[in-house]
């Protein structure tokens, strides 16, 4: 056919692919959340601080916007994203069920909790280095 023929005179190094994105590609989603006052309204969602990767998101309902941003510009399915929930232990875990709700129904499902730290109950004490 003719436009089989037809040869283009464009440039083959400049275009669509060479434009850069302006946000950078997710790999990992650390969500963080810090209480930040006494009193915590689990109505509005007021008296903690959550962080995306570092960055503070203004309100926790903001939260399920932002992944949601982050989920349109993925390259790879949202179920291969690791992200791992981590919240201060005095952080009602009301807020911690409604990170894992927003994570979830962003098809998020690779979600992943901090180590617990180590305690040293149980352990018994070395007294033969009391002993002279």
């Amino acid at each position: 056919s003719p436009e089989s023929r037809i040869e283009s005179h464009l440039p083959k190094d400049s275009g669509l692919s060479q434009a850069k994105s302006e946000e950078e590609p997710v790999d990992k989603i650390e969500i963080k959340i810090t209480r930040e006052a006494d009193e915590v309204d689990l109505v509005n969602f007021s008296g903690v601080k959550v962080r995306i990767n570092g960055t503070t998101i203004p309100t926790f309902s903001g939260l399920k916007n932002r992944l949601a941003d982050m989920r349109a510009n993925l390259k790879i399915a949202p179920a291969k994203v690791p992200v791992e929930l981590n919240a201060d232990e005095d952080v009602p875990f009301y807020f911690v069920l409604k990170a894992l709700d927003y994570a979830k129904l962003n098809e998020f499902s690779f979600i992943k909790y901090p180590a617990p730290p180590l305690l040293n109950w149980g352990k018994k004490k070395d007294r033969r280095k009391d002993k002279k």
